[in-house]
C-alpha cells in the first residue's frame, strides 16, 4: 500500500452526536475524544478536507460539543444524512472526488462506518480506519465490523501513528505541535 499522503485524503467523522455517544461502550468513550482531538489538530496541520455527518440530528441531536470542539480547528463541513452509509450523498461525492485516501472514525462501527467503509471501498477510494476512533453500544459489535471491513480491505491506523505516518519526519513544520498535543504537554 502506498504511503499516506495528506493532499490526497479526506477525514470522515460519522455520527459522533450528543445523544447518541452516550449510548456506545463506555470504555471507548475517552479514545474517540482522543482521536477527535488529535485529527482535528492532524487535519489543521495538513489542510486535510474534513466532513462531519450527523444523522437524523432532530432525533440525536447535533455532533457532542466536545466532538465539534475538537474537530472545529479543522473547519469540517458538515452533512445531515438519513441514510446509514454516508457514501451515497452527493454533497460528499463532489468532497471526495479527488481523494485516494479516506480517514474513517465515527459511530456505530456495525452500521454506519461499516456500510460507509464499505460503499466508499467498492468505489475505489483507499480506506483507512481510526481504531481509537470508532465505537459501537458493545465491543463485541465494534471486533465484528472492523474484521468485515478489514476482509474488504480497509487499512487500521490509530489517530497518532495516523498523524505521525502524515508528518513523516520530525522536522516538519507541524511536528512539535502534534508531538505536544500526542505527549498530553
Amino acid at each position: 500500500m502506498p504511503r499516506l499522503n495528506a493532499k490526497h485524503s479526506h477525514l470522515l467523522v460519522l455520527d459522533l452526536q450528543e445523544r447518541y455517544l452516550p449510548l456506545m461502550c463506555s470504555d471507548h468513550q475517552a479514545p474517540l475524544l482522543r482521536a477527535a482531538q488529535i485529527l482535528g489538530a492532524t487535519a489543521e496541520a495538513f489542510s486535510l478536507p474534513t466532513t462531519v455527518s450527523e444523522h437524523i440530528p432532530q432525533l440525536f441531536g447535533e455532533t457532542a460539543a466536545a466532538i465539534s470542539t475538537a474537530l472545529a480547528p479543522a473547519q469540517p463541513q458538515r452533512i445531515s444524512k438519513t441514510s446509514f452509509s454516508l457514501a451515497g450523498l452527493p454533497d460528499l461525492a463532489e468532497a471526495l472526488h479527488s481523494a485516494h485516501d479516506i480517514l474513517l472514525m465515527g459511530i456505530e462501527a456495525h452500521i454506519c462506518v461499516l456500510q460507509t467503509g464499505r460503499d466508499l471501498l467498492e468505489a475505489g477510494h483507499r480506506v483507512h480506519l481510526i481504531s481509537d476512533g470508532i465505537s459501537a453500544k458493545t465491543e463485541a459489535l465494534k471486533e465484528q465490523a472492523c474484521a468485515e471491513l478489514y476482509r474488504q480491505g480497509a487499512h487500521f491506523h490509530t489517530a497518532e501513528g495516523l498523524a505521525f505516518e502524515l508528518l513523516g519526519d520530525a522536522k516538519h513544520p507541524a511536528a512539535e505541535k502534534l508531538s505536544r498535543l500526542v505527549m498530553g504537554s
